[in-house]
């Protein structure tokens, strides 16, 4: 089943920072504890996953502090991003 959710944003931002908390994504955070209220004695792995990546988890940080906010913003973090790509793929 797909259930789409829309949270408060004091809500999502106590998800996010459990799961910053936990090395792990928001949704991964939302479903084990989902899991552990509704689903009973039942052969779930409830093992936590390993840590994200630092490279990610630091990625997931940067747009937790600065959130792309429409569709001017992604389109100038997609130059900027092709910009950087661009100049690290440059010969030297």
């Amino acid at each position: 089943m797909t259930l789409t959710l829309t949270l408060p944003p004091e809500v999502e931002e106590a998800l996010a920072e459990e799961a910053r908390r936990k090395g792990t994504t928001p949704e991964k955070v939302a479903l084990d504890d989902l899991r552990q209220l509704y689903v009973r004695n039942s052969d779930v792995d409830l093992k936590p996953e390993p840590p994200l990546d630092p490279t990610l988890a630091l990625w997931a940080q940067w747009e937790k502090d600065d959130p792309v906010t429409g569709p001017e913003d992604l389109a100038l973090r997609q130059r900027e991003g092709d910009e950087l790509m661009a100049f690290l793929l440059m010969p030297s």
